[in-house]
């Protein structure tokens, strides 16, 4: 659908719009399926159950059997959700995308226009809104309920209705609140959900940084060791010197892949902490971002690919610590990038400028989809492989660069490169 539109006035947008809305809907659809499977069964049952309330014991003046079947069969096949996962494979989220449309929006707007907008078909209109905030993000559930109800508007046209709009004009402001109320607990429910799981990975990471340390540090001391005993045999001279002077390269990778793995801990530390470290204190970009190239537990090769332009120096307000950890992160990714596309190189560059000072990165490795663009800053979002990293990198980026005044931004071109742009508040 998207390749026949090329070439139409305007149709990038539409399409960059269309990934937008399945990107976000894949990322709830992810985390929803549970809430998904809840509400088909709710669905399942419902149809035909209310069929008998409103039909025969509480009537209500329009019933309508076959569009109640039809729904009952998207709600029973989404109930069975993990059972036809093999069969409709990657086609199970767009057939929830029109399976919410169908038995949300289109079907409770098209009975209550056919029972005149009464209280009853009111109310479950705004249950259907509700039930659908708890799914969807706000972004789509404007458009699904939007493109329902519009749907839902030409059948009753088309089937001889007339719209009742004094009914309507009365109804809409409470549809509206509905909508408004389900965008805020659908917000709400994703802060807390963040939240609670930034919690929980601290209580992991600081429990995993107590038990790893230690060993940690007995490796790098006996590393030490090694090396010193290795060096004292090697002034000796002989024989024996010859034989153990191979060992010194291993040791000292050893002591690399320790001081790696401290860093890490670190960064994961600092990442998922709540609350940045604290600090007011000037100082010169240059000389923060060179203690942190200095720092940085760089595998062999990579440190020649970043290339690093002080010559506009500015200094900022903020905290060191802040800065050093926002770069190892750009780092991180721009070296996987790097070494993903197997070219290419890193660039940090330091502007000046008359409101906000700047710090861009760009690497030209593998770029970042762009569907993934919108999600990049998002908690738990990543576009690495399964075991890469959590997802929180960037998202402690633009809170840090948040925190001090500043704001961070990304540019990219899938498969060819990446830039993001750190803005510090100009002294």
């Amino acid at each position: 659908m998207i390749r026949g539109l090329r070439g139409l006035p305007g149709a990038g947008r539409f399409a960059g719009f269309v990934r937008r809305l399945a990107a976000n809907f894949d990322v709830h659809f992810q985390h929803t399926r549970m809430k998904l499977q809840g509400m088909a069964l709710l669905g399942s049952i419902g149809f035909p159950a209310f069929y008998l309330v409103w039909a025969h014991l509480i009537p209500q003046p329009y019933e309508n059997l076959p569009l109640r079947l039809v729904g009952f069969a998207l709600c029973f096949v989404l109930f069975l959700h993990e059972g036809v996962r093999p069969v409709l494979g990657r086609a199970l989220a767009a057939y929830s995308y029109v399976g919410l449309i169908y038995c949300v929006p289109f079907f409770f707007t098209f009975m209550m226009l056919k029972n005149g907008v009464n209280a009853v078909w009111l109310g479950t209109e705004i249950c259907g809104l509700l039930f659908l905030s708890l799914l969807v993000d706000p972004l789509n559930l404007l458009v699904i309920f939007g493109s329902g109800a519009g749907l839902a508007v030409l059948a009753f046209l088309a089937t001889g209705g007339t719209l009742p709009l004094p009914e309507l004009a009365a109804a809409l402001p409470v549809m509206a609140f509905g909508v408004i109320g389900g965008i805020g607990l659908n917000f709400s429910e994703i802060l807390f959900t963040q939240q609670a799981r930034l919690r929980a990975l601290a209580a992991v990471g600081s429990s995993i940084a107590h038990e790893m340390r230690t060993p940690l540090l007995s490796i790098r001391l006996d590393a030490e060791g090694a090396r010193e005993l290795l060096a004292e045999m090697m002034a000796r001279g002989g024989p024996a010197a010859a034989s153990v002077g191979p060992l010194a390269r291993p040791l000292d990778r050893i002591a690399d892949q320790v001081r790696f793995a401290n860093t890490m801990i670190d960064m994961l530390l600092v990442n998922v902490s709540e609350r940045a470290p604290a600090g007011g204190e000037r100082h010169s970009l240059r000389a923060v971002l060179e203690q942190a190239l200095d720092a940085y537990p760089f595998r062999p090769g990579e440190r020649a690919k970043v290339v690093l332009d002080t010559a506009e120096d500015f200094d900022f307000l903020g905290s060191d610590v802040l800065v050093r950890h926002v770069a190892f992160n750009l780092l991180k990714n721009a070296l996987r990038a790097v070494s993903e596309a197997r070219r290419g190189g890193i660039v940090m560059d330091l502007r000046r400028g008359r409101r906000f000072n700047s710090l861009v990165v760009t690497d030209t490795g593998t770029g970042i989809p762009r569907d993934a663009m919108a999600h990049v800053f998002e908690p738990f979002f990543t576009t690495g492989t399964a075991g890469t990293g959590a997802g929180l990198g960037m998202a402690f980026c633009r809170r840090a660069m948040e925190g001090m005044g500043g704001s961070i931004g990304v540019e990219s071109d899938h498969r060819s490169w990446t830039r993001f742009t750190l803005r510090f508040p100009a002294s």
